[in-house]
């Protein structure tokens, strides 16, 4: 098995070796941060109310609240959090014709794929 370079997953930023994804982290602005973060709280209490996870007089539970229901919880507000915020635009953001037009075709081929075999079984 070969050696994998770590460089090629992770660029020199400074002294310190950052992976790639994170390195674009770096570069989100306050917006978005700020989106993030709100997005994060609201999915918490969007999902933790109504699974009784947050003790409330309108839902309830027959079973307790197991161990890792929380943990799961914030793992997931934090990756919606982030996930939203990436929908934000950045104030240098350059239209790219060509990545819309692919994403429109991409979004089109999706509905043929969902649509042509309901329109069949109906047929």
């Amino acid at each position: 098995m070969e050696n994998i370079n770590p460089q090629a997953f992770s660029r020199l930023r400074g002294s310190k070796l950052i992976p790639v994804c994170f390195s674009s982290l770096s570069k989100w602005t306050l917006k978005r941060w700020v989106v993030a973060a709100a997005t994060s709280v609201i999915t918490y209490i969007i999902i933790a109310i109504p699974t009784a996870i947050i003790e409330n007089p309108i839902f309830g539970r027959e079973v307790g609240v197991t161990s890792w229901s929380i943990p799961v919880l914030v793992i997931t507000s934090i990756l919606s959090g982030l996930l939203f915020a990436t929908y934000v635009r950045n104030e240098n953001y350059l239209p790219e014709e060509r990545s819309a037009k692919i994403g429109s075709a991409g979004a089109f081929f999706h509905f043929l794929q969902w649509a042509v075999p309901f329109v069949i079984k109906l047929l």
